[in-house]
This record gives C-alpha cells, sequence and structure tokens, in this order.
C-alpha cells in the first residue's frame, strides 16, 4: 500500500513538473502562499480551454437546431466531387497528356457522387482502379467536406514484349500495360520469350551502355530465360555469355573496330566464351573467327 503510495506522489510531482511556472510579483506572501497562489495560476488555462471549447460547441449546436440535426447533417455528408489527379513518374501531367483513359476508370468505378461519406470502402476503390490499363498506383483519400480525390501514377512504357506469338506493351518492372493501339510504339526496345519482360532492365542497360552496338540490334531474345541473343537489322543471330554478357559485348565491340563483324555475311555469331564462333549465310558449318 505504501508503494502505492508513492507512486501516485510521484506521478503527481511529474505531472505538475509539466505546468509552466508562473513569475507573480512581489505581493509580500509567505512562501507557502506564493505556492498556493501560483499552482492556481498555472493550471488556470487547464480549466478555462474547455469550458470555451464547451461554450463555443453549445452555440453551434444551438445554431444549427440541436445535437440531433448536427448528428443528421454529419452522418449524411455525401460527395460532391471527384478529383481525378495524374503523374507519369513524379510530373503532373495535363489531360490531353495522360496515356490512360479516364472513361476507363468510370466504367470500373461507378459515379460516387450523391453518396455518403460513410459507406464508401476507400480501399476496394484503389484496388478497383489498380486493375484499370496503364495505372501502376493509386492513392484514394476523402477530402472534407465533399470531395473523393483520385491520385493516379500511369505506367511508363519502356519496351515491346513478345511471348507466345502475342506483343505487350511493358513498363520498367516488366509488368503489362497493354496489348491494344500499341503499334506507336515500335521505337522502344523490342524483346522476346519467357522471362524476358522481368529482365527488361537488364537489357536496356545494355543498350544505353553498349549504344553503338545496340543501333543494329532489333531485338532480343531470351533463350530458356537464361541468356540473351540479339537480332541485328540483317538478321544475324548474337549469342552472348549467360553469366557475362558484357564481356560478350566488350569482345563484339572489338571486333568490330578491328575488322567490321556485324558488317560481315555471318547469320550467328556466338560469343558467349572467349572464344568467338561464326557460322557464314547458307552454311551449316560453324568456325572460330579468325579476325577475317
Amino acid at each position: 500500500m505504501q508503494q502505492v503510495g508513492s507512486v501516485a506522489a510521484l506521478l503527481a510531482a511529474k505531472l505538475f513538473s509539466l505546468v509552466p511556472k508562473v513569475n507573480l510579483p512581489n505581493l509580500n506572501l509567505t512562501v507557502r502562499q506564493k505556492r498556493r497562489l501560483q499552482a492556481i495560476v498555472s493550471f488556470f488555462p487547464l480549466f478555462v480551454f474547455p469550458m470555451v471549447a464547451i461554450y463555443a460547441g453549445y452555440n453551434y449546436v444551438k445554431d444549427k437546431g440541436g445535437i440531433a440535426t448536427v448528428l443528421s447533417d454529419f452522418t449524411h455528408l455525401q460527395i460532391k466531387e471527384e478529383k481525378l489527379s495524374v503523374y507519369q513518374g513524379t510530373q503532373l501531367v495535363h489531360n490531353s497528356e495522360w496515356n490512360l483513359n479516364p472513361q476507363d476508370i468510370e466504367k470500373a468505378l461507378p459515379s460516387m457522387i450523391g453518396k455518403s461519406l460513410f459507406n464508401i470502402d476507400l480501399e476496394k476503390i484503389r484496388h478497383t482502379i489498380n486493375q484499370v490499363p496503364w495505372v501502376k498506383s493509386s492513392t484514394i483519400k476523402l477530402v472534407l467536406p465533399s470531395t473523393l480525390s483520385i491520385v493516379v501514377t500511369e505506367q511508363i512504357p519502356v519496351a515491346l514484349w513478345q511471348n507466345d506469338g502475342l506483343v505487350y506493351l511493358i513498363d520498367e518492372d516488366g509488368k503489362m500495360i497493354t496489348s491494344e493501339n500499341i503499334e506507336r510504339y515500335d521505337y522502344l526496345p523490342h524483346v522476346v520469350g519467357e522471362g524476358a519482360n522481368t529482365r527488361v532492365y537488364e537489357y536496356s542497360a545494355l543498350m544505353r551502355d553498349y549504344s553503338d552496338i545496340f543501333k543494329r540490334i532489333k531485338s532480343g531474345t531470351r533463350v530458356n530465360n537464361r541468356l540473351w541473343t540479339l537480332t541485328t537489322e540483317a538478321g544475324t543471330k548474337i549469342m552472348l555469355s549467360e553469366t557475362n554478357p558484357r564481356a560478350s559485348l566488350e569482345m563484339l565491340m572489338f571486333h568490330q573496330k578491328q575488322s567490321g563483324i556485324l558488317d560481315l555475311d555471318f547469320s550467328q555469331i556466338d560469343i558467349r566464351t572467349d572464344t568467338v564462333f561464326v557460322r557464314p549465310n547458307g552454311s551449316a558449318t560453324i568456325s572460330v573467327y579468325n579476325g577475317q
């Protein structure tokens, strides 16, 4: 019991220490009287502010016709506006620059206008919008008193991916954007085969670092989801190392500078190892490349 009393006293002292100290003028009071007066003055705001809040709340409720009316109005708050914002990466874009079709969002998400704020499942709305083509992610918020804010981040196309005879537009994460109306994206890199979409980041990095080579490349095929085989505009197949494709490209660049290997009449160039093998067009024979 004594321990409980000690703890209570300690908590009381701690609480009192948080109250700001008020310096009193010299009123010729005893020390004890000064402490009492100081405590009263320090705690005064703790009582005044709640009273002011209660008074203001009372008048608000009174002006609105009573607490029942206020609660009724509060529970019947409705959405009056749906605001859609679209970002491409971190840049806010104008309507004419959107790739996504707002009507696709409208179809997936019936209008919320007129619905009660308290009957809206924001997580369900977000999940629905995320299924719409071109939507990478979305954030849904209620902006009081009556706005539903929809912020969408678009997928940014980085490549065309061909698999099982179908061609898809994909983003930097290898996720499919759409397979419709993609003709205008023919300028993007073209990757082929199972797993090529999930390794598009690797392919893009090779393109960036070996741009002189890739100016001649039409597509990159992921073979058995293990290694890249490049196809030139002329139709030559270039087989890269599974473990170190950069070493293969370095070797290819060397031979291109030395002898113009990409300009020669080869159907296949195999640079998976330190030895370069080539197959001339129309030949079934593979031979070691000697720089000629």
